[in-house]
C-alpha cells in the first residue's frame, strides 16, 4: 500500500459541478460544500440553479455560486 507523505486538500478550493439543479448534481454540490469547497452550480434552469444555491449558502457555504450553461 503507498503511503502519500503530504495528503492532498482541497478546502478552500472551487468545483464546477454540472447538473447540480437537483438530483446527484445537488447532492454532490452539497458535499463538496460541506468538505469546504466553493461549489459553482452549473444546469440548464436558472431559477432551479438559484434555489440550489441559496440552500447552499444559507446552511453550508456562503461562497457558493450559480451559473447557467449548457454543457453538452
Amino acid at each position: 500500500m503507498f503511503r502519500n507523505a503530504h495528503p492532498v486538500t482541497y478546502r478552500g478550493s472551487t468545483a464546477l459541478v454540472t447538473g447540480a439543479s437537483s438530483g446527484f448534481g445537488a447532492e454532490f454540490a452539497q458535499q463538496i460544500a460541506t468538505a469546504g469547497l466553493h461549489p459553482i452550480v452549473v444546469a440548464l434552469i436558472r431559477k432551479v440553479n438559484d434555489r440550489t444555491v441559496s440552500r447552499l449558502r444559507t446552511h453550508l457555504n456562503e461562497r457558493a455560486r450559480t451559473t447557467r450553461k449548457d454543457r453538452t
